[in-house]
């Protein structure tokens, strides 16, 4: 990622371009009219760029998917300590990937930090914005986002700490009921022994 291995925007750029390429070959294979046929999925998304590959990839896969109508970004809410700077990143390359329209603010802490290195890193960035947003925003922000949705109409994407969706469904719990239609939860397991497990036997979440 350009932001933990210091590398200039342009790798962004790269990124961006490979995964355009990819979905201009999937709709070719869709058809247009196929790929236009169903409305954008309207969703808000909680997420820790800076300390993994996994963010920034969801960011450049976001506005491919935006550029082709079958998604809409409506807003980013960062935790992980430091939530703001992080908050900043998004931000930054948000604005790089030309989706300047996304909302972005930070949340919690979402109950841990970020290795100092990965920070200091984050921190040299050039397209890091220098105006830091409002520490904590993050629950207004999603609050704000479903007033104004339809009902049913968002979909919440965790690919972060829960702190801060676990907070918003305890403050707004009426709201999320009436306006969120799904949740996508990206999580991991604990290492395991790959093949037939014996009956009864559940992966166990890492986190």
């Amino acid at each position: 990622r350009a932001a933990q291995c210091g590398q200039q925007p342009v790798a962004m750029d790269l990124l961006q371009d490979s995964f355009g390429r990819c979905m201009a070959k999937a709709g070719e294979m869709l058809g247009e009219s196929q790929q236009l046929s169903a409305p954008p999925l309207n969703a808000i998304v909680t997420m820790d760029p800076g300390q993994d590959l996994d963010d920034e990839m969801f960011m450049v896969l976001s506005a491919a998917l935006t550029a082709r109508r079958a998604l809409n970004v409506a807003g980013v809410v960062t935790c992980l300590a430091p939530a703001g700077m992080r908050a900043r990143l998004a931000r930054g390359t948000m604005d790089q990937l030309g989706l300047p329209e996304v909302h972005v603010a930070a949340g919690t802490d979402g109950g841990a930090s970020g290795d100092a290195e990965s920070i200091a890193k984050m921190a040299s960035v050039d397209y890091l914005t220098r105006l830091p947003p409002q520490e904590e925003a993050g629950l207004d922000l999603m609050s704000t986002l479903l007033q104004q949705a339809e009902p049913k109409s968002m979909t919440v994407v965790v690919i972060a700490s829960l702190k801060d969706v676990a907070r918003l469904l305890k403050q707004e719990e009426a709201l999320c009921v009436d306006k969120v239609k799904q949740v996508i939860i990206m999580g991991g397991v604990e290492p395991f022994v790959a093949g037939d497990a014996p009956a009864g036997t559940f992966l166990v979440p890492d986190t």
